[in-house]
C-alpha cells in the first residue's frame, strides 16, 4: 500500500499500539497528510462508530454503546484529536448514541447532525441533556443537504423531515461521502422500506464503499438497494457470537455475488480506508501497519 510520507506511517504507529493490551492514550500525533482523507471503522462489537480525519478536520459518525467511550477516547487520542468539526448520531438507539454524551462532554464538538426520531430511554436522555447544556448547534438534515467537511462532502439522502417510522432503524440518516471522485455510503440501521424510498426518489447511490446497514441483517441490504450501490467493498460491523445471529447469511451471500471485497470487524479489528493520490484502499488497520 502506497504511503504518503512518514507523517502517516507515524500516525499508524500511534494508533496500531493502543490495540495492544494496557494502552490507554498514546501521544499526539501529526494529522495524514494534506492531500489524504482516512476513514477508519471501529471494531466496537455489534455497534457503530466511524471517525474521519482530513487534514485539520476529524468527525465521528456514531459512538457505538457506552461501554465503549475508552476505545473511541484512545484512538481519537492516536490521532491528536482533541475536537470536532462534526458528530453524526444516525439514530437512537444505544448501539449508535451509546458514548455520545461523554464524548460530549469531552471533546468541543462545532456541529451534531441526527434524525428527529426521539427515544425513551436514559441513553437519549442524557445525550440530548448534554446537547443543551453544551448549547452545541444541532439539526436534523433534509434529503439533499450537504454539509463540507474539509475537502470532502456529505450529501444526506433520508430521512426526510415530518416523516415518522414504527422502527427507529428506519429513522437512520443515510448519506453519501464524495472525495476525490470517490464514494462512501452510510446508511446506519435504515431497512429495505428506505433503501425503496431512496431508490423511488432517484438518487445516485452508486458507491465504492458501503457501511452495510444494520449489521448485516436480513432487514436491509435488498437486491435492488445493491445493485444500484454496486460497492466494490462492504464493511459488516459485527461482533463474535452475535445473539441476533448476525450478519445474516443471505445478506453475507449477496454481497459476494456482487463481487465485493468483504470485512468484518469481528474479524478484522479496525477496518481503514485511505483516499490518496486518487487510489483508494481498504484494509485491516493492522495489515496497514505492517505493510
Amino acid at each position: 500500500m502506497k504511503r504518503n510520507g512518514i507523517l502517516f506511517f507515524l500516525f499508524f504507529i500511534a494508533l496500531t499500539s493502543c490495540l495492544f493490551p494496557g494502552c490507554s492514550h498514546c501521544p499526539d500525533m501529526q494529522f495524514p497528510p494534506s492531500d489524504g482523507l482516512l476513514v477508519l471503522f471501529l471494531d466496537v462489537g455489534q455497534a457503530d462508530c466511524t471517525l474521519l480525519i482530513q487534514e485539520e478536520h476529524a468527525m465521528l459518525i456514531d459512538t457505538a454503546t457506552e461501554d465503549q467511550y475508552e476505545t473511541i477516547a484512545d484512538h481519537l487520542a492516536c490521532a491528536g484529536i482533541t475536537s470536532l468539526d462534526a458528530l453524526i448520531l444516525t439514530h437512537p438507539h444505544a448501539d449508535h448514541i451509546g458514548s455520545a454524551a461523554e464524548i460530549l462532554e469531552n471533546y468541543p464538538v462545532e456541529q451534531i447532525f441526527l434524525p428527529e426520531a426521539t427515544a425513551t430511554t436514559t441513553t437519549f436522555d442524557h445525550m440530548l441533556d448534554t446537547i443543551l447544556e453544551q448549547q452545541i448547534p444541532a439539526s436534523a438534515p433534509e434529503p439533499g443537504a450537504h454539509f463540507q467537511f474539509g475537502d470532502a462532502t456529505l450529501t444526506f439522502l433520508s430521512p426526510p423531515n415530518g416523516k415518522t417510522f414504527s422502527d427507529l432503524n428506519d429513522s437512520s440518516l443515510v448519506f453519501l461521502l464524495e472525495y476525490d471522485g470517490f464514494r462512501i455510503l452510510f446508511t446506519g440501521d435504515a431497512g429495505i422500506t428506505v433503501e425503496e424510498q431512496i431508490l423511488e426518489s432517484g438518487w445516485d447511490i452508486q458507491c465504492d464503499l458501503i457501511k452495510v446497514p444494520h449489521h448485516g441483517s436480513d432487514t436491509a441490504s435488498s437486491a435492488d438497494f445493491l445493485h444500484a450501490a454496486s460497492p466494490d467493498w462492504a464493511v459488516f460491523t459485527t461482533e463474535e457470537d452475535s445473539p441476533d445471529g448476525l450478519p445474516d447469511e443471505d445478506v453475507v451471500s449477496r454481497y459476494e455475488t456482487l463481487g465485493a471485497g468483504l470485512f468484518f470487524t469481528h474479524q478484522d479489528g479496525d477496518i481503514v480506508v485511505e483516499i490518496s493520490d486518487s487510489t483508494f484502499t481498504v484494509e485491516r488497520l493492522s495489515a496497514a501497519f505492517m505493510n
